[in-house]
């Protein structure tokens, strides 16, 4: 009887750690997508290891699928959006080339049609486009990066999904080292994040590493967006000083 009973209590007790170690899992920069990037088909761009510029740039490319009436997801088996997607990622790259290794991964990019609903209902689409982008990310740092600088950069959906990367996968303190900075251009990061995430910071300097710069430009009577919902106040560099 007791030898019965403590058989039962080391089966709750496993299973019980089992269930700590899902909830913790699904914390951080846990991979959530089943693209294998290994692939290079993949990526829009890798630049291989070997060369000698002294950084990496990782980017996201900007929103290219507007999504229709029942379609809210891009998919990698969708040429014409791909086509595209390669068009405007190539549009952003020489900005980096003269300094960086350039790597940009295809992601199941959501469309316009998605950050139109109400903010509850984005999330079950999001997840996908996040977990591709961790997932990118992760097989970029352990196969390519070799420890070097890292810049991240996107433009409209592209700037939102540096920011849930720069918040999910750069809590790791060496992660978080290696940043020069972040270029979320076309998105919104407010006070309340930074206080949420102490290792997010914003750039206040020319020479600050490790940091954010961020700006939106929108017409002087608008005061609700899709980038910056009505009574959101954001960070922003003026982009001409």
């Amino acid at each position: 009887m007791l030898k019965n009973m403590n058989k039962s209590k080391y089966r709750f007790l496993s299973l019980f750690l089992i269930f700590i170690f899902i909830l913790t899992g699904l914390n951080g920069c846990q991979k959530g997508s089943n693209i294998n990037y290994s692939q290079k088909e993949n990526w829009a761009y890798v630049e291989e290891i070997g060369t000698d510029k002294p950084a990496d740039a990782f980017f996201i490319c900007p929103t290219v699928y507007s999504g229709s009436e029942n379609s809210f997801q891009m998919e990698l088996t969708d040429e014409d959006t791909k086509a595209n997607f390669l068009g405007a990622t190539h549009m952003e790259k020489g900005i980096y080339d003269s300094e960086s290794r350039f790597f940009a991964p295809y992601y199941r990019q959501v469309g316009l049609n998605v950050y139109q609903m109400p903010i509850a209902d984005r999330e079950k689409y999001l997840h996908k486009q996040i977990g591709d982008i961790k997932n990118a990310f992760e097989y970029y740092l352990k196969y390519y990066n070799q420890g070097k600088p890292i810049i991240l950069a996107g433009f409209s959906q592209g700037a939102h999904l540096c920011i849930r990367l720069l918040k999910d996968c750069f809590q790791d303190a060496d992660v978080n080292s290696q940043l020069i900075a972040c270029y979320t251009i076309g998105w919104s990061i407010t006070e309340e994040e930074l206080q949420e995430y102490p290792h997010l910071k914003f750039a206040s300097a020319e020479d600050d590493t490790g940091v954010i710069i961020a700006f939106n430009s929108e017409a002087e009577n608008i005061n609700d967006s899709l980038m910056i919902p009505k009574g959101t106040k954001t960070l922003s560099i003026n982009p001409l000083n």
